[in-house]
């Protein structure tokens, strides 16, 4: 019979020559970190990779959007040197979602003619944005909403002259007065698309 002192001592050669392998070693702690990890789930608590997860999403997803805001709608604006409402127009679009690239001219003349603006639409500035001419001092949202719509047959807006608080043509004093967006199309035919500043 094997005495049990001999049986310890087979079990520590045992033991010494052929020790457990890691699975079987950590089967106590995986258990328990199961349990653990179980007991926060339960308790609302996010497990360390899925944070990880989470966090990476949402860094893409507001890279994504600083990109796209970033980006903007490309218009290209013709304007003269020394036009000042005209930058402010160009400033007023880009707070608006616009990325402007802007052309200085002295021949303005020469560009209405060339996209085709009708006379009685003119304006100081002329621009271009995705096909559509926009002349003058359109507000930013009315651009929006034209290239969101397209009316039927319509090529461009435009506002007529210089009106006294259009974008662009703030007065220090706050004078404003009413003044329409007109819509017009390749024959020259126009029709009032928005009306502004009707209150004042």
């Amino acid at each position: 019979m094997y005495s049990v002192r001999g049986v310890l001592s087979v079990r520590g050669v045992l033991n010494e020559s052929f020790p457990r392998r890691r699975e079987s070693s950590r089967g106590s702690q995986t258990r328990d970190s199961r349990l653990r990890r179980r007991g926060n789930e339960l308790r609302g608590h996010v497990p360390y990779f899925l944070k990880r997860v989470l966090t990476l999403s949402l860094l893409t997803a507001t890279l994504a959007l600083g990109w796209a805001q970033a980006e903007g709608v490309a218009i290209t604006v013709y304007k003269d040197p020394d036009c000042g409402c005209c930058t402010l127009w160009e400033r007023h679009l880009e707070a608006n979602g616009f990325r402007v690239d802007s052309r200085e001219t002295r021949a303005m003349g020469l560009v209405k003619a060339q996209v085709g603006l009708p006379r009685d639409m003119a304006s100081c500035h002329t621009a271009i944005v995705d096909g559509v001419i926009v002349e003058g001092h359109v507000p930013a949202e009315v651009v929006h909403r034209f290239l969101a719509e397209r009316p039927a047959g319509a090529v461009g807006i435009a506002a007529p002259g210089m009106p006294l608080g259009s974008p662009g043509m703030e007065m220090p004093d706050g004078r404003t007065q009413p003044y329409d967006v007109m819509a017009f199309d390749a024959s020259g035919r126009s029709w009032v698309y928005s009306s502004h500043n009707d209150d004042q």
